[in-house]
């Protein structure tokens, strides 16, 4: 796997690093990021039934998935993906970037690409390679900060960075969270709509992160 300068930043970050986001003493932080996994397992149990397949790409730890649906976690973190077995928040972990995943054309039901394609150089081809593996009629979640000057996150995130990366001199900070990619609703729209996906729904959370359900179309 090819990895670029923030693949091998990701890769040293603890395994527990975005189980810690929900510790009691992390306060708002903490209620951020539980109400947005609240939300993401929420989505999945309305269109989750057994038998069917889940995927989640660029998984970390998988900390959503309270319930412990089966879900298939791909990601680029070893230490995560086993994390995330030991915790069974995954029933099986598959290490890959998002580019080139080794599942089969067409085999799962619902995917999931949350907070995974800010940090890509190449977001359309993590979801066109989403796009393959999803059935016809399944279903996508993709979510992503909402960051423009129009959103309460922009401020927070980068006020969070400042005082974190170049205060407190954490690492992760100072490299902004790796986002090397900056989305706005009309901007994942627009790179959405150039695949076969079908936009169902879109809404934020808080005008913070942005949440998008899409839907593969059936080839005519």
């Amino acid at each position: 796997m090819e990895r670029n300068s923030w693949d091998n930043f990701y890769n040293d970050i603890p395994p527990e690093f975005y189980e810690n986001f929900i510790e009691p003493n992390k306060s708002t932080r903490a209620w951020f990021h539980k109400a947005r996994y609240k939300r993401i397992q929420k989505w999945v149990n309305k269109n989750y039934n057994p038998g069917k397949i889940i995927v989640d790409i660029g998984c970390a730890s998988c900390a959503w998935n309270k319930e412990k649906l089966p879900v298939i976690g791909v990601d680029i973190h070893k230490s995560m993906l086993e994390l995330a077995k030991t915790k069974k928040n995954i029933k099986k972990g598959i290490l890959s970037d998002a580019y080139k995943i080794k599942l089969p054309d067409n085999s799962a039901d619902i995917i999931i690409l949350s907070e995974i394609i800010e940090h890509l150089e190449n977001p359309r081809q993590a979801i066109a390679e989403a796009e393959r593996i999803l059935k016809p009629n399944g279903v996508m979640l993709i979510t992503v900060p909402y960051d423009t000057p129009f959103s309460l996150w922009f401020y927070l995130f980068n006020i969070e960075c400042i005082i974190l990366g170049y205060i407190l001199n954490k690492p992760f900070y100072k490299k902004g969270g790796g986002h090397i990619q900056h989305f706005s609703p009309q901007s994942i729209r627009k790179m959405i709509r150039k695949t076969k996906l079908k936009i169902i729904k879109q809404e934020n959370m808080f005008r913070m992160t942005i949440f998008t359900t899409c839907k593969k179309l059936q080839e005519p």
